[in-house]
């Protein structure tokens, strides 16, 4: 089944169709199933800077600010010369509510 093929694949070579799913639950605001996605494809590539990436933008978007800038700040750590990472982390850092 399409779990156990998940499963089996090694780790940095998950698909990018699955970063692209999760993305569609988070913009059809199905958060809940768009965060499952992608924290479970980040346990299966903890190294992936996109892996955190994703993560900390659907905690971002679920709320969790604290959270997603923990995240935000390991996928620059993984990749510094990333400008748009660097962007994201600081847009995360300053964001205001109300």
């Amino acid at each position: 089944d399409a779990a156990t093929r998940l499963r089996e694949v090694p780790p940095g070579r998950l698909s990018p169709g699955l970063y692209q799913a999760a993305r569609r639950f988070l913009d059809q605001e199905q958060v809940e199933a768009g965060l499952a996605l992608v924290e479970w494809t980040a346990a299966q590539d903890p190294d992936s800077a996109r892996a955190h990436a994703e993560l900390g933008q659907a905690h971002f978007v679920y709320g969790e600010r604290a959270t997603a800038v923990r995240h935000l700040e390991a996928a620059v750590r993984l990749r510094p010369e990333d400008a748009v990472l660097r962007a994201r982390l600081e847009a995360a850092r300053t964001y205001r509510t109300g």
